[in-house]
């Protein structure tokens, strides 16, 4: 006669816990395997501080992408792949000009982004 078993598992971190139970729901057999703590190099704080430092560049990546869109939309600027980088004047050096004098559309694209 073949007798029939389940098997439960309870799976955790650092942990395996399991037991054989019959039909009949009688406990055959039970425990736990403990996982020794990993000898990674890397602590948590660590691994918080790059994982924080990636969100930050991924948002100000994203934010000034919308930014570049909505300046398009609205025709400030011509195209949305233009490299406003490549300048003799400073963003900071427009944004005070821009509190005196009225900036170009181009002027007031490099001074928002």
């Amino acid at each position: 006669m073949e007798k029939k078993f389940r098997l439960g598992l309870d799976i955790g971190i650092a942990s395996v816990g399991w037991a054989i139970v019959s039909e009949d729901e009688n406990i055959i057999d039970a425990g736990v395997r403990l996982f020794p703590e990993g000898g990674s190099s890397v602590t948590s704080a660590e691994r918080r501080v790059k994982r924080a430092s990636r969100r930050l560049l991924r948002r100000r990546h994203h934010r000034i992408e919308r930014l570049r869109k909505l300046l398009f939309e609205n025709k400030i600027i011509e195209t949305l792949d233009y490299d406003f980088y490549i300048n003799e004047i400073t963003p900071y050096e427009l944004r005070v000009k821009g509190l005196t004098e009225k900036l170009t559309n181009r002027e007031l694209a490099i001074a928002l982004l």
